[in-house]
Order: structure tokens, then C-alpha cells, then sequence
């Protein structure tokens, strides 16, 4: 029997002004949340980081 061919599609979106700005503004608060997440963790937690955040 033939092995299906894997579904995976390309998409490829052309943002405006807004939405770039957007994007960028929404990825500097997901970092800045991340960052303090990692900073309120024992620095233990933080060198394997999986581990931190299931345990966070």
C-alpha cells in the first residue's frame, strides 16, 4: 500500500503597515511575559527549562 503524502501547506501572507506593527508589538509582550516567568523561577528551574515550566 503507497504512504499518503504528508499535508502540510504553504501560506505565505503579505501584512500591512498595521498588521507588521502589530505582530511585532504582540511578540515583545509575549517575550517580556516569558522573561518574567523565567526571572520569578529558581535559577535551578531555569537551566532546564522544560522542567521549570512544568513545574512553574
Amino acid at each position: 500500500m503507497p504512504r499518503a503524502a504528508p499535508r502540510t501547506r504553504e501560506l505565505r501572507l503579505h501584512l500591512s503597515r498595521r498588521g507588521r506593527t502589530f505582530l511585532t508589538e504582540l511578540r515583545a509582550r509575549r517575550e517580556a511575559a516569558l522573561q518574567s516567568a523565567l526571572e520569578q523561577m529558581p535559577v535551578t528551574w531555569r537551566t532546564t527549562p522544560m522542567e521549570g515550566l512544568e513545574a512553574f
